[in-house]
């Protein structure tokens, strides 16, 4: 206050408590500076700044005292929203009227304020806002409650008063009691909204277009790499020698036919338009030759056949050296049969069929069966028409070596019997059911006794 100037008084109208009166000043000047506050902090923080809170963020700072921008400040602070400026000021410099006003009315409440009265909590609270309503932000609410712990009387009339101070020195008001309240602020964020989401757009469904007359063909192709070529060759199956299986005992000299199915085939990836020869051997020492000439049996599955079919029955003549010996196939692409005999080697060869020459009366004829010597045991054969099959059964004598044969087939056969001293005996077997009892003595070097068959 200017310090020419006189010191105003009010006298206040009489009242039944003058507790109500201050309350509602404070409440008031709460709601009037937390309220401008907001304004010049952006609603503390949540509206970027601009010239509205600007222009009453530098009003406050002008007008407002020290001691209240600073309790201010402290809980703006708390909540990361911006401060007050606080700017000092010279108790001479300031002619307004109007702060000198609302200094003299604000400045009783932090200094007159009876130090009986308890802690106050301002609250603020933000009611709900609508789910519905989303445009109009929630409104603060400040709430004072001041409790007193003793009972002041009332009294007919109070004057306050403002004296005059000297420059140097801060106006304080002249009152008997002094009332030192201290406040604590709680700021309650306001509770979120919920934002109605606009209805989804419609959309129109692509009406698919009416096929057209020209197909189009859409996708990924498939890469197709043709396998890689089988190297020639050939196979040999169902060997038959002079008629019997794939095995033969023979005398030296002796004639022995090789009928058999084949499959050959050849590669013109490695030799286009190559002949293809196939030869047999006896051991290392080839027989005879097939060729086919160009474009020769082609690519593999080739061409097949029989030898009795095609006119390519092998013969070979037995060696006059007693042994067994060893029938092979060989196969590939040669230009004829000459470079092919070249080629053969029975390291090279495939197995066909095996010869074992013998003096024995049983040569040239298949060995089905051997039954040596047992106490206990003899060697059973039958003949169902297709297959031979083998049992051992309880033997008749104890110095004997039996070879029981059967013919279950329709057809009479005729099998040849021999004993271990290479003596001879040819037999038929009836059909359905017959027998022929195959016996040697042990004692007489007979065992064991062997079945042959044609």
């Amino acid at each position: 206050m200017p310090g020419n100037e006189p010191a105003r008084s009010r006298k206040l109208t009489k009242t039944t408590s003058p507790r109500h009166i201050q309350p509602n000043l404070v409440q008031f000047t709460l709601m009037m500076t937390v309220t401008t506050t907001m304004i010049a902090t952006g609603g503390f923080g949540a509206l970027p700044p601009n010239q509205l809170t600007s222009n009453a963020a530098s009003l406050l700072s002008e007008n407002l005292p020290a001691e209240m921008i600073e309790p201010i400040n402290l809980v703006l602070e708390q909540v990361a929203a911006p401060t007050l400026d606080v700017i000092e000021r010279p108790d001479s410099s300031n002619n307004n009227p109007v702060v000198e006003l609302f200094e003299s009315l604000v400045e009783p409440i932090f200094t007159a304020l009876p130090e009986a009265l308890t802690e106050v909590t301002p609250t603020v609270t933000t009611p709900e806002a609508s789910p519905t309503n989303t445009e109009n932000p929630a409104t603060a609410t400040l709430e004072v409650n001041i409790t007193t712990t003793e009972t002041i009387p009332p009294s007919p009339s109070m004057t306050l008063t403002t004296p005059t101070q000297p420059p140097s020195q801060t106006p304080r008001p002249s009152s008997t009691a002094t009332l030192a309240p201290t406040w604590t602020f709680v700021y309650i964020p306001p509770t979120p909204t919920k934002t109605m989401q606009p209805p989804p757009e419609d959309t129109e469904t692509p009406i698919p277009a009416a096929p057209s007359d020209t197909p189009t063909v859409t996708g990924t192709p498939i890469v197709t790499t043709s396998p890689s070529p089988i190297p020639s060759g050939h196979l040999i199956t169902s060997v038959s020698l002079n008629g019997g299986g794939s095995s033969i005992t023979a005398t030296g000299g002796a004639t022995v036919t090789v009928d058999y199915a084949y499959q050959v085939w050849g590669d013109s990836s490695t030799c286009p338009g190559c002949n293809f020869q196939l030869l047999w051997g006896l051991d290392d020492n080839w027989q005879t030759c097939f060729g086919w000439p160009s474009p020769g049996p082609g690519d593999y599955p080739g061409i097949s056949g029989t030898s009795l079919a095609s006119g390519m029955t092998v013969n070979i003549t037995a060696p006059t050296s007693l042994g067994t010996y060893t029938i092979y196939s060989f196969a590939g692409q040669y230009p004829d049969c000459s470079a092919a005999i070249a080629a053969y080697t029975s390291s090279s060869a495939t197995i066909a069929g095996q010869i074992t020459v013998s003096d024995s009366c049983a040569a040239g004829l298949t060995l089905i069966h051997s039954a040596p010597f047992s106490i206990t045991d003899a060697f059973e054969a039958r003949w169902d028409g297709a297959i031979w099959s083998f049992a051992t059964v309880p033997n008749w004598g104890a110095n004997l070596c039996n070879l029981p044969t059967y013919n279950s087939s329709g057809v009479d056969i005729a099998i040849t019997a021999r004993t271990a001293n290479n003596i001879c005996q040819s037999l038929t077997i009836p059909a359905f059911g017959g027998v022929a009892w195959i016996s040697g003595d042990n004692t007489l070097g007979q065992c064991p006794v062997e079945l042959y068959t044609p």
